[in-house]
């Protein structure tokens, strides 16, 4: 999914009309892009503690 935010919504749309891909296909590729940001957020929190105490 290039650069546009992550539109659940649309994506089971496009599995639903096209049948293109199983809806539980959607749903993982879903929780992927969640836990991605989440280890992002996590990530970026951690660096932000090392800048506050250098």
């Amino acid at each position: 999914i290039g650069g546009k935010p992550f539109d659940v919504d649309s994506l089971l749309r496009d599995c639903v009309v096209k049948k293109k891909r199983p809806i539980h296909d959607a749903l993982q590729i879903y929780d992927q892009q969640q836990q991605q940001q989440q280890q992002q957020q996590a990530t970026d929190l951690s660096i932000g503690k090392e800048k506050i105490q250098s």
